[in-house]
């Protein structure tokens, strides 16, 4: 199952996180950037932002370890806040 990730490219803080279901299999469904990028609140649009895709093996994938995440612009993978 797909999850979403839009982030701040420049520091790896995450603004939107966004998952698709679908309402007869309940699996699910793969978006398009623009399409997640659409929904995020018009107060982030003004920063450089990018959409991180992951495929979750667990349906809340907000924390790490018991710690919040964030993208590693270094790697473009999700990592446990310090």
């Amino acid at each position: 199952m797909p999850i979403y990730y839009v982030y701040n490219a420049a520091t790896g803080n995450i603004v939107h996180r966004h998952e698709t279901y679908s309402g007869i299999t309940g699996e699910g469904l793969p978006c398009t950037e623009e399409d997640v990028l659409s929904l995020v609140d018009e107060s982030f649009k003004s920063e450089r932002l990018q959409v991180l895709e992951v495929e979750a093996v667990h349906p809340d994938e907000r924390e790490i370890g018991g710690r919040n995440v964030r993208v590693d612009v270094a790697t473009g993978r999700l990592a446990a806040d310090e």
